[in-house]
């Protein structure tokens, strides 16, 4: 092996790498027309020389071997040495990798040369190689103090270790997690296989197969970069794959389900039409890029990257370029969200990594003291000058732990509970056998959603006895209609409100459900459209949903949605017409629900309004199976509620109200002949109304003939109607004895033929 003397500094001699030959394979994720197996593993051999060694690290003049490759086998580092003269026993060599000590060497007296041979485990020598970036190792010798005698601690002139020498050798491995791919690659895979999916990445790179075919929404492993919540299956668009469950789920507000679910879009642990309308806008149909910002207040910035191979700083880095373009988990300094919301999102990030130890973008530049974030951006502590926007919250990285190695890797040596930003936890700070780093995500190249600017749905509720006073018992009817702008959209695709009554109302109840679906409204309700699941006997949720507390319960969400996916939804229950019905709304108010409930017993003013008015307009008008896109409008409820009194009215001023008043007009207490019908309405005053024999409804004592000949009417025919037949006979109309019952034949003379008349009634009366 050739040495080769220089002053000053190591030289490298050109490394020798001879491959072990295998079978060979296909693959070549590199491109360098080398193919993979044929470099997995191989012969690694390579010499550096120094001319002068130093008394201590710091002073040491250095050459670097770069691209070392991870060994497979334990590492033989030969060490030769050449003195002037022979050494004496005191004197040693102390030798080092990367800063981390490997053994001292040549105590004892030695001749003018010397050689010995180090061993270095396989899993030590992969950690030392990790140490620095580009996966660089610097050899140091030092002296030991005994041939530092020397005038202020310098080397003793004529001492041994003036020239010395490393042969490294060792059997290397390029694929360290033996996944059959080269570690160096990124992705660490076949670049040229078949693409099923059509997503741009091959398949045995491709770690989310099934994605849509769209190569701009996923990162270098085929995954979706950024994905909306309601893409429950990860392949990039909303479908109806995405709501498969919703029929079986969709249960309606107040109604638990499965904590997390990601069609929960309002994280209340439940699935009704409020998430509906959510996810319709944020439904694009199937094989169309979802917008993942629908519903977020902005992008992730970082995501959590677990990796199976061992990696270094640089290399976390280089497989943020390679996967995502970018760089790792970086702050950036001219984004429009602050610095601490990004400081905050890398820490919820780095909490997901179960050893809350994680890799990011800061590093300690020892050359220039300064710490950079990996997207070149310097973060400037606070005791050396920065300000708000330079630091990290105030921090002050501590650079001491470095051990004086310069270019150190190193991502923060301080700790934010529970996590730290460093290395492998509890590991000392220059091992750096890591798997977790955080990479900085670009920014969704799907165009969000339109925002509305002038389209409105202006609803209202209604009452024909708004303002009214009414008696308790009365039937009060309401009525919900909606109104969409028009010329800026394609008609409703979407409302939903709540019915409520004011809680201060003087008394509560519980509102009953509309009555049915008008028909202009049919493709919102189930199965055609989307609506609640019906409840108490009801045919479907559109009507509303009782809920609240027995006795005081609103009615809830009522209303729905069209199906915008371009296609039946799964199940048959929901969503089963593919098209949506434009115009709705745009030709007139057009009625959502109506519906009754009785006055309350309890006098006062009463306010019934709609609260939680949600509604979505057609942006985009497609038919099937093209989704359609909507959008949320703004709402105007400046008339949706209305006010009545109820009242009880005593317009006779006798103490019983009107709707139980007796005698309206009269005093209902005032009944001098005591047959229970006051005097204003007594039809017989001084007889018993109740009495009426004949069911003439006339009551006997004032009935023209109760019983026919009896004049005294008292219900018998005797002695006393004979006399007094008698004292009226051979009168005539206008005689003072005149009496118009005894005149039988109503010729306005009492006569013979009365007579007979009454004799024959009396005769009948007496054989009955």
């Amino acid at each position: 092996m050739p040495r080769f003397r220089r002053m000053g500094f190591w030289v490298l001699a050109a490394p020798i790498m001879t491959t072990l030959i295998t079978p060979a394979r296909a693959q070549d994720c590199n491109n360098d027309g080398i193919p993979d197996a044929d470099q997995m593993v191989g012969d690694y051999s390579t010499h550096v020389t120094n001319d002068f060694l130093p008394c201590t690290l710091d002073e040491r003049p250095y050459q670097t071997l770069v691209n070392v490759p991870a060994a497979q086998s334990a590492v033989t580092l030969s060490v030769y040495a050449h003195c002037q003269n022979i050494n004496d026993a005191g004197e040693s060599i102390d030798l080092y990798a990367n800063g981390m000590f490997l053994a001292t060497l040549f105590e004892g007296t030695h001749g003018f040369e010397a050689t010995e041979v180090v061993m270095v485990p396989a899993d030590d020598w992969n950690t030392i190689r990790l140490i620095r970036p580009g996966n660089e190792v610097v050899f140091e010798g030092v002296r030991n103090t005994a041939s530092c005698a020397g005038p202020d601690d310098t080397p003793i002139p004529g001492f041994c270790f003036e020239f010395t020498s490393v042969d490294v050798s060792y059997t290397f491995d390029a694929d360290l997690n033996d996944n059959g791919w080269l570690d160096e690659c990124i992705p660490d895979c076949n670049p040229n296989d078949t693409d099923s999916d059509g997503d741009g990445v091959p398949d045995n790179c491709d770690q989310c197969p099934g994605t849509i075919a769209d190569d701009t929404i996923v990162d270098g492993l085929g995954c979706p970069i950024h994905l909306s919540q309601i893409d429950t299956d990860g392949d990039g668009d909303v479908d109806a794959d995405d709501v498969a469950t919703f029929g079986s789920e969709l249960n309606g507000p107040g109604a638990p389900t499965a904590a997390g679910s990601q069609l929960d879009t309002d994280g209340d642990n439940d699935l009704d039409m409020a998430d509906v309308t959510v996810l319709q806008r944020g439904a694009r149909g199937r094989d169309v890029a979802a917008d993942p910002t629908f519903r977020l207040e902005r992008l992730p910035l970082y995501r959590l990257i677990r990796n199976d191979a061992i990696i270094n700083w640089t290399f976390g880095d280089a497989y943020c370029a390679g996967v995502f373009g970018t760089h790792m988990g970086a702050v950036d300094k001219t984004s429009n969200i602050s610095q601490q919301e990004q400081i905050d999102e890398m820490t919820a990030a780095a909490a997901a990594d179960p050893d809350r130890s994680t890799w990011i973008g800061l590093r300690y530049i020892r050359p220039t003291a300064l710490w950079t974030w990996s997207n070149g951006q310097q973060l400037i502590p606070p005791d050396q000058g920065g300000t708000d926007a330079d630091n990290w919250d105030g921090i002050t990285p501590d650079p001491t732990t470095e051990g004086g190695i310069a270019n150190f890797a190193a991502a923060g040596h301080f700790t934010i509970p529970p996590y730290r930003w460093i290395n492998a936890a509890d590991q000392p700070s220059i091992l750096f056998n890591v798997r977790n780093f955080l990479a900085q995500l670009p920014p969704s190249p799907v165009a969000p959603l339109s925002v509305a600017t002038t389209e409105t749905v202006t609803i209202s509720l209604t009452s024909s006895l708004a303002g009214e006073m009414i008696a308790p018992g009365t039937s009060i009817d309401w009525t919900v209609s909606v109104e969409a702008s028009g010329g800026d959209n394609a008609g409703l695709a979407a409302v939903l409100t709540d019915l409520v009554q004011d809680a201060g109302n003087p008394a509560l109840f519980d509102i009953p459900q509309a009555d049915s679906v008008p028909a202009a409204m049919s493709n919102f309700s189930a199965p055609d459209g989307i609506s609640n699941p019906a409840e108490n006997g009801a045919a479907t949720g559109y009507v509303g949903v009782q809920r609240g507390t027995a006795g005081a319960m609103n009615l809830v969400q009522v209303g729905g949605a069209q199906n915008n996916l371009g296609e039946a939804l799964h199940g048959g229950t929901l969503g089963q017409s593919a098209n949506l019905v434009g115009g709705i709304g745009q030709n007139g108010a057009v009625v959502v629900a109506s519906g009754t409930f009785v006055a309350p017993a309890t006098e006062g003013e009463y306010t019934f309004r709609l609260e939680n008015t949600v509604a979505n307009v057609i942006h985009t008008l497609n038919s099937a199976p093209a989704a359609s896109v909507v959008i949320e409008p703004s709402i105007d409820a400046s008339a949706a509620g209305f006010s009545l009194t109820v009242v009880i009215l005593d317009t006779d001023g006798d103490g019983v109200p009107d709707d139980q008043d007796q005698c309206p007009g009269s005093n209902d207490n005032l009944d001098t002949d005591g047959d229970g019908v006051p005097d204003g309405c007594d039809v017989c005053p001084g007889f018993d109304d109740n009495v009426d024999t004949d069911g003439n409804g006339t009551p006997d004592g004032c009935d023209t003939v109760a019983v026919p000949g009896d004049l005294d009417h008292d219900g018998n025919i005797d002695m006393d109607d004979y006399n007094l037949f008698l004292s009226a006979y051979g009168s005539g109309a206008g005689d003072a004895n005149y009496n118009a019952d005894a005149d039988y034949d109503s010729d306005d003379f009492i006569g013979m033929t009365d007579f007979g008349i009454w004799y024959n009634h009396y005769l009948a009366f007496a054989n009955s």
